[in-house]
């Protein structure tokens, strides 16, 4: 009997430690599962914070950029780089938007679009762009400049920037038109494509100059007044922007295209050449 009694106290005994055994166990599964939803919700924290404060993707869908962003490019938008917004204010440091700063903004006529173009004139300049020989003039406001209301002949008379450049001082067409000394003379080369862009000192107080009439398509210029920018796409001849739907203002900008993290060629039938390895982490400038 005492042997039996024994036995059923073994066989308890080992129930016992065997139960304990499980729930050690289930209670270390737990921890472990509470540690890694824990490190999931911190992850997908991070996850947010990078993609609503510090970068974004984005695809080309069009040509207006060609040959700098091609169709089919994802691109990593450096969303701090100019924002206002509370997070940006604390923990980042805040840049102007330069010429040349590749940009996403909110199409103007359509905040549920976003558009990627290249920053050309900044707030304070005047724009003028002559749509027949396809030349952008960018006026800056200068107090030593002198003064002339006439200063729209020289569009009108189709003055060539070789012109500008052989008169490096003062440049008259005739004896009632004048053009303020050129202080910069930007020849911008993207690849193949060349585009001129005469950036000369401008007009004393050029703010009575240019009335309601000159700050629209018709004439083709534009006077950009503060936190406003005039944006252009690289491939001019394909891309709807500044020319044709006006200015951009900064509080749309979304920021500012750094990398391009992928590139796909759709039209590539062969699997093998449809991505485009040569241009993956390739920086935007």
């Amino acid at each position: 009997m005492k042997i039996i009694i024994r036995k059923i106290l073994l066989l308890l005994s080992l129930i016992i430690i065997f139960l304990l055994i499980i729930n050690f166990i289930k209670k270390k599964k737990n921890e472990v599962k509470k540690k890694k939803k824990n490190k999931s919700f911190y992850i997908i924290l991070i996850i947010i914070f990078i993609r609503f404060f510090v970068y974004e993707s984005f695809i080309i869908s069009s040509n207006s950029m060609n040959p700098t962003l091609l169709t089919g490019d994802f691109i990593l938008v450096q969303k701090f780089f100019y924002n206002n917004n509370f997070i940006n204010n604390i923990f980042f440091k805040k840049f102007k938007p330069e010429r040349n700063d590749i940009i996403v903004f909110k199409y103007p006529k359509n905040n549920k679009l976003n558009f990627v173009k290249r920053i050309i004139g900044l707030p304070g300049e005047v724009i003028i762009y002559n749509p027949y020989n396809k030349k952008l003039y960018i006026i800056k406001k200068n107090k030593h400049t002198r003064e002339k209301k006439n200063i729209f002949k020289i569009i009108k008379n189709k003055i060539k920037i070789n012109k500008l450049i052989n008169k490096k001082r003062k440049f008259k067409t005739n004896k009632n038109v004048y053009l303020s000394p050129i202080k910069k003379i930007y020849i911008e080369k993207i690849q193949n494509n060349i585009h001129n862009i005469v950036i000369s000192t401008g007009i004393k107080n050029c703010l009575h100059l240019f009335s309601k009439k000159y700050n629209n398509k018709e004439n083709w210029i534009w006077k950009i007044p503060k936190n406003k920018y005039f944006v252009l796409g690289d491939n001019r001849d394909y891309s709807l922007d500044s020319r044709f739907w006006g200015l951009i203002s900064k509080k749309n900008i979304l920021g500012k295209v750094k990398y391009i993290w992928l590139s796909i060629n759709y039209k590539s039938k062969n699997w093998f050449k449809k991505i485009r390895f040569y241009r993956i982490s390739k920086k935007i400038k």
